[in-house]
């Protein structure tokens, strides 16, 4: 006895649904975009009746064979073809099915306000560390913090040092130097797309030990 269960069938809504989701997908307009610049090489290459008739005339007289094949097939008028038109529109309607959804994603994104800067940033150096704590932000649609970190000179140059965003509101830097002074600053980061940051939280300098 076979344990295999069939999968329902889709009824029309769904499958519109599903051709929908197929041909709006980003990895179909690649496919229609290509067959487009194949399906516009004969255009290039078989005189075209709109372009110069007279070559497209004389042409024929030259195929009797293979005219009546190509004039079938709309291969004098390539552009204006039912065929290439077909892909055209097709590859129309993916590009807007894939493009409008994330514009509005990044609409959204663009028009949210970003967090507040995180607030009351404190260091403590330990033996081989140094360690960073401050107040949590309120906001709903926060996805965490960033800690960024510079030499404590003049010229100095932020870079994170946390490659994603984190929850806590501690961090422990254990890649310092002894001696070495350090500065460091903390962002908040929000879940839209893109991510909205704050400012930054007050500035702190310690020296590692």
């Amino acid at each position: 006895m076979s344990d295999r269960t069939d999968a329902p069938a889709l009824g029309p809504v769904e499958f519109a649904r599903w051709i929908w989701r197929q041909l709006t997908s980003m990895r179909t307009a690649l496919f229609l975009l290509f067959l487009l610049a194949l399906a516009a090489i004969p255009g290039s290459v078989i005189p075209q009746d709109n372009v110069d008739s007279i070559l497209s005339a004389q042409w024929r007289t030259d195929h009797k064979t293979l005219t009546p094949i190509y004039e079938k097939l709309q291969l004098f008028n390539v552009y204006s073809s039912v065929w290439f038109s077909a892909i055209y529109i097709l590859l129309l309607i993916s590009l807007v099915g894939c493009v409008l959804p994330r514009l509005a994603v990044y609409a959204r994104g663009l028009g949210a306000k970003p967090p507040a800067a995180p607030k009351n940033l404190a260091a403590v150096a330990s033996e081989g560390a140094i360690n960073l704590i401050w107040e949590a932000n309120t906001e709903g649609d926060l996805a965490g913090y960033m800690v960024l970190r510079a030499p404590a000179v003049e010229g100095g140059k932020l870079v994170p040092i946390t490659p994603a965003p984190i929850k806590e509101t501690t961090f422990r830097d254990t890649k310092v130097r002894a001696g070495v002074r350090y500065a460091y600053v903390v962002v908040a980061v929000d879940t839209a797309t893109p991510q909205n940051v704050s400012a930054q939280s007050n500035r702190v300098e310690e020296t590692a030990r």
